[in-house]
């Protein structure tokens, strides 16, 4: 059993398991040993507790944690095309808190995980490849996506100016959420530009 999570500027953390601890389960099915196409997904939930010295056990506003995971090949002759999907909702932060050290009030990074707000987030890789095969070498083309649906990843903003003044407010309160689930010519092109492109050959 272990614990971690993502603070504000994304770093991993992981926590002491005598602090904490998380425990689940996985369930998976999957097609093997098909002509054409195959196909992968499971779904994986965990409750994760929390403690601190100074509140005792805490319990996130949501205990569970989710996580779904697919894959999917499909092969015809020198044509190979493939998919990654991952979802992931649960992501506890470490929330800035406003407190008064003396001098005023300052925004310092908290020191336990308090997961008031939990955000999902969205991945979807993509491959394909053409081969050709030749007497004396074989040639491919190929292109691997980067995650081509970033736009729909929730930004999180911080404290609200006129909070970061207040002793004990805390990045529950938010100025807004960026539910950005638009696509825009720019998404597109910046996949494009994060994306691996080329051709290889084998001897």
């Amino acid at each position: 059993m272990s614990t971690s999570y993502t603070d504000l500027d994304d770093t991993f953390v992981s926590l002491d398991p005598d602090y904490g601890y998380s425990t689940g389960i996985d369930i998976g099915w999957g097609t093997k040993n098909r002509e054409f196409f195959n196909w992968d997904i499971s779904y994986a939930f965990a409750w994760t507790r929390y403690f601190t010295d100074e509140l005792g056990w805490l319990i996130p506003n949501t205990v569970v944690q989710h996580a779904l995971k697919s894959s999917g090949l499909f092969e015809s002759g020198g044509f190979k095309t493939g998919f990654n999907l991952f979802i992931y909702s649960g992501m506890p932060f470490t929330p800035q808190v406003v407190e008064d050290d003396g001098t005023g009030p300052a925004v310092v990074q908290g020191e336990y995980n308090s997961a008031f707000e939990w955000v999902p987030s969205y991945e979807l890789t993509a491959n394909v490849s053409y081969q050709w095969e030749f007497k004396r070498f074989d040639m491919s083309l190929f292109i691997n996506s980067s995650n081509l649906v970033d736009g729909l990843n929730i930004s999180m903003n911080g404290l609200k100016e006129e909070l970061e003044t207040v002793v004990g407010s805390t990045t529950e309160d938010y100025s807004s959420r960026d539910y950005n689930f638009s696509y825009t010519l720019n998404h597109f092109l910046m996949t494009l530009l994060t994306s691996e492109i080329g051709m290889s050959f084998s001897f």
